[in-house]
């Protein structure tokens, strides 16, 4: 009796077989690092955002607006809301900005910060 040399039909459809599992988990997993990518590449831009929001109500002093959303800067999708609160500290008020993605609200960027604010004096006559 002669043994052939070389692989048969079973071996070649087990290693076809093997190599199709490989190839569907390898491109799940890039799959996956793709929308994870996704994902903190909003939340750098969220919190680049945010950080700007913050910067603009304070610097002009602006504690009026609690809310709104970035359309002016081609962002209509994520909206902002401002907490303004006093602190144990006379003339200091907690300032806080949440920027949150309108269809996720699961994503979410929150920067808090302290501002002294002067108190009011009025005009005295005399």
């Amino acid at each position: 009796m002669s043994r052939k040399s070389g692989f048969g039909l079973v071996e070649v459809l087990v290693s076809i077989v093997l190599m199709g599992l490989a190839v569907a988990g390898l491109v799940d997993v890039l799959g996956r690092m793709d929308h994870t990518e996704a994902k903190a590449l909003d939340r750098e831009v969220m919190q680049r955002l945010a950080q700007d929001k913050l910067d603009e109500i304070v610097s002009l002093d602006t504690y009026d607006t609690f809310n709104g959303d970035f359309s002016d800067q081609g962002q209509p999708s994520l909206n902002w809301e401002m907490t303004y609160n006093t602190t144990s500290l006379t003339d200091v008020y907690s300032v806080q900005l949440t920027v949150t993605k309108a269809n996720d609200s699961s994503m979410s960027q929150t920067l808090t910060t302290l501002v002294y604010r002067a108190p009011n004096q009025g005009t005295e006559g005399g």
